[in-house]
């Protein structure tokens, strides 16, 4: 498997990162076929051990993340952390917790 680099930056929520294939889990708790475009929770420092590195983070080595591609492979791919959790539980679609996680990313830049 090819080493991930980061792409973009990190924001409150989520990081995007280089896109690639990785096994998809659809065992989420809740919001079964939201979770099941997302792959499996991992830890940020396993994340890192198989090449995917978030850019610009501070997100420690033993927090959880899973991996959005919502283009499909070989688009834009972001690592999720629980804050998206939080926001899909007030709506469950990928595509409003996504916007709403990247409105706040821009939000931190200004």
């Amino acid at each position: 498997m090819e080493a991930g680099r980061a792409l973009g930056r990190r924001g409150p929520g989520f990081a995007d990162v280089e896109p690639s294939s990785y096994p998809v889990d659809a065992s989420g708790p809740r919001c079964e076929r939201v979770y099941a475009r997302h792959s499996r929770w991992l830890t940020v420092g396993q994340w890192r051990s198989i090449g995917v590195v978030p850019y610009g983070s501070s997100l420690s080595d033993q927090e959880v993340a899973t991996l959005l591609e919502p283009d499909g492979p070989n688009g834009t791919a972001y690592l999720l952390t629980g804050n998206y959790r939080a926001i899909l539980d007030y709506n469950c679609s990928n595509f409003y917790a996504l916007s709403v996680g990247l409105l706040a990313n821009a939000i931190t830049r200004r």
